[in-house]
């Protein structure tokens, strides 16, 4: 099976004014083959969410990392910003614990998946919203029409979990 990403002992740094601080995150190496899973397990703090914007390039300035990051064969780290955002969401995403704070509660739930779909694809609207109401269904949010119109309020944490994982896999 192809390797589809790869990390080798990322390690991550937060700077604080100018002083030395541990390492939030040091050594982490694992890889997936496409259709493939990773679980990162650990206790509050312990840097899951750090690899993850690591991965995804969405450190803060304060941080410094090392290792390697390969998605594909690309070398991550070596990515420009334009570089990122091309894959951000087309390739690879992040399915916060907290779906509340990845969804915006102005805008229906479905509208939140078609956007996704519409900034990764060349897709007009009408197709984008098609295919987001039935990313809805496929993670068992029937039926997909009455959860597309729905707002983040009108859910229950385990819908928005849903729509959350909707919206990454689209």
């Amino acid at each position: 099976m192809d390797v589809l990403l790869q990390v080798k002992n990322l390690s991550v740094r937060y700077r604080s004014e100018g002083m030395a601080t541990p390492a939030a995150v040091m050594g982490v190496c694992f890889e997936t083959a496409a259709g493939g899973a990773v679980g990162l397990v650990g206790e509050s703090g312990c840097g899951k969410t750090t690899v993850a914007r690591a991965l995804l390039g969405l450190l803060p300035h304060s941080a410094e990392s090392g290792g390697e990051m390969i998605l594909q064969g690309r070398d991550m780290r070596s990515m420009d910003e334009r570089g990122l955002e091309r894959i951000r969401g087309a390739e690879i995403s992040l399915i916060s614990q907290e779906p509340s704070l990845a969804l915006s509660p102005v805008l229906q739930a479905g509208e939140q998946i078609a956007e996704a779909l519409h900034a990764h694809r060349e897709w007009g609207w009408k197709q984008c919203r098609t295919e987001a109401e039935s990313w809805l269904g496929r993670v068992g949010l029937e039926p997909a029409a009455r959860f597309f119109r729905a707002y983040p309020h009108q859910l229950s944490g385990g819908q928005l979990q849903r729509v959350a994982l909707a919206q990454g896999l689209a």
